[in-house]
């Protein structure tokens, strides 16, 4: 016996991901002290350590137009280029601290050359860094460092991937 055709269902294409939702809604009154605490914290924006080469500061860019480019009329994505990239609060409060002391340290991961989050809201509103809990708790989708060779071997072992 022949089968009966069904309408096809809706499928989104790979380039407009499906959303993750919540099972629940989140009690944010239980996280009302930690989102108070991340309110008070002053971000730094730079550590004022210049980039390694022109290079670092071309590539970034040359890959940002490139994306652009590609999906010219799309409002769904930003792209950040060398900027903090905040997961945490203790990683944050960290920076904060490191940077104000004027410390040319590098402690934990702080700013990949570029990196691009789809899915956002609201794309075309500047940001000074991204900070996970300001953006609804989204992380970037890719991640990029460019290597030198001087910069090579602290790039694939001190700028870890954030949990």
């Amino acid at each position: 016996m022949a089968k009966t055709a069904t309408a096809p269902t809706e499928t989104r294409p790979a380039d407009h991901p499906t959303p993750i939702m919540a099972e629940r809604e989140p009690d944010y009154a239980e996280h009302r002290e930690a989102f108070e605490k991340l309110a008070r914290l002053n971000l730094p924006e730079e550590d004022g350590i210049p980039l390694e080469s022109e290079t670092h500061y071309t590539l970034p860019w040359m890959l940002r137009l490139s994306i652009q480019a590609h999906w010219e009329g799309r409002t769904d994505f930003y792209i950040g280029c060398n900027m903090f990239l905040y997961y945490a609060y203790e990683q944050a409060e960290e920076i904060a601290q490191v940077v104000r002391q004027g410390r040319s340290k590098r402690l934990r991961f702080k700013g990949p050359d570029l990196f691009l989050a789809r899915g956002v809201e609201d794309a075309s509103r500047p940001r000074p860094y991204w900070a996970v809990w300001r953006e609804e708790g989204r992380y970037p989708d890719l991640i990029v460092e460019f290597l030198s060779p001087s910069t090579a071997q602290s790039d694939k072992t001190h700028k870890p991937v954030p949990s």
